[in-house]
């Protein structure tokens, strides 16, 4: 038990914590569908959710197929989505650097509360920001990505890669 608290205690282990909670947002993003799929083939309550909410995503894609401004604008956003979660990313995964760089000490504050700011007060908020940021853009990107998929299918183009 004590171990335990040892682990909890260290700032590397909550660091690859939320790392791992970033990279399974990421997969949960683009395998939501699926889970759905499977938790409505086993609860009968939400199979009714699920259609409502598949239908939603059915009129989303056919509006995109539609307008190609609206198509281009969704794209930009699922772009813009995708470098916002890379620097929130890129600057997650720098806090060790920040902490290892600051200055030992400030007329203001001490090595010690730089050191808690950026481990207990920044660091858990960038990798919120990070989970949330990147479970919204997958499912952007994963939306986009169907209607681009529809479009070839229904105009006969060939694959692009």
């Amino acid at each position: 038990m004590e171990s335990i608290a040892a682990y909890i205690k260290d700032p590397g282990w909550w660091f690859s914590a939320v790392f791992v909670a970033i990279i399974a947002s990421i997969f949960a993003g683009f395998l939501k569908d699926n889970i759905e799929k499977l938790l409505s083939n086993i609860f009968t309550g939400l199979k009714a959710w699920r259609a409502t909410r598949e239908e939603r995503r059915r009129i989303i894609i056919e509006s995109l197929l539609k307008d190609k401004m609206y198509f281009v604008i969704s794209l930009f956003r699922a772009a813009i989505g995708v470098t916002i979660f890379t620097l929130f990313t890129l600057i997650y995964m720098s806090a060790p650097i920040f902490l290892s760089t600051a200055p030992a000490s400030s007329t203001i504050f001490s090595a010690e509360d730089i050191r808690h700011v950026i481990w207990n007060i920044i660091t858990p908020i960038l990798g919120l920001l990070n989970i949330t940021i990147s479970y919204k853009t997958a499912t952007r990107m994963s939306i986009v990505f169907e209607a681009a998929k529809e479009y070839r299918i229904r105009n006969n183009l060939p694959k692009f890669l």
